[in-house]
């Protein structure tokens, strides 16, 4: 089924027939008009790309290449195989050349506050190369409940910030889960806390894949940082 990008995706959900089911979801994007698109239609980008397994960007030169990576656009759906692919054909990994601005290699990671949207993309995308280590971060936390049903754990919360992605529309709170004993008395809602934590793999049910999880060694409360925002360009 080939759609239109300007349309609203839901309409696909709703129009689709009694049994069908959407195998993947592809989105392929000009590179030579990203920008002008990123910056007119961003919402809808975001959307595009938000509900897709697989986003190819096409006729990309070096200079394209630079500028995509530079919107960060694995923010928009960490969990997206996104390929760049040049006017011969020749593809390479979104991932490929990324260089994080923490220590990778390190037994214990401190991340600064600008750091939280590339820890969660990359942990979102590969938690197996985190597995075992230590964070040191400030967070804003947020108590789970019932409507996260899935999750909900009286010892489990969740520890992120508020991302924006292209535009003030697009704010959203990216988190990661964390588990710590009497997590439900301790933890404020919408409150900030230095946390120190070993990440941990836990299997995803919903998503049929593994997951990495906080598990918490130090709390405290913490004062915001001076910009609460995370800008991911």
């Amino acid at each position: 089924l080939e759609y239109n990008g300007m349309w609203d995706i839901q309409m696909v959900y709703q129009n689709l027939p009694p049994g069908w089911d959407l195998y993947q979801t592809v989105t392929t994007i000009n590179a030579e008009t990203y920008e002008l698109y990123l910056k007119n239609f961003g919402s809808k980008v975001i959307q595009q790309v938000g509900i897709s397994e697989l986003v190819i960007f096409n006729r990309c030169t070096p200079t394209l290449k630079e500028y995509i990576r530079s919107t960060n656009v694995v923010a928009m759906n960490p969990r997206a195989i996104i390929f760049l692919e040049d006017h011969d054909g020749d593809s390479e990994n979104y991932t490929e050349n990324l260089t994080l601005p923490y220590d990778i290699t390190s037994d214990t990671i401190q991340l600064e506050d600008h750091d939280f949207g590339t820890f969660y993309v990359d942990i979102t995308q590969d938690p197996s190369r985190y597995h075992g280590k230590t964070v040191k971060t400030k967070a804003l936390v947020h108590k789970l409940t019932n409507q996260d049903s899935a999750y909900h754990d009286s010892n489990r919360f969740s520890a992120g910030r508020f991302a924006m992605v292209c535009c003030a529309d697009d704010i959203t709170y990216i988190s990661v889960f964390c588990d710590m004993p009497q997590a439900d008395k301790i933890v404020q809602e919408r409150s900030w806390a230095d946390i120190t934590a070993y990440i941990d793999l836990e299997f995803n049910e919903q998503l049929q894949e593994e997951m990495a999880v906080l598990k918490i060694t130090a709390y405290a409360p913490a004062e915001p940082p001076k910009d609460d925002l995370i800008y991911f360009r």
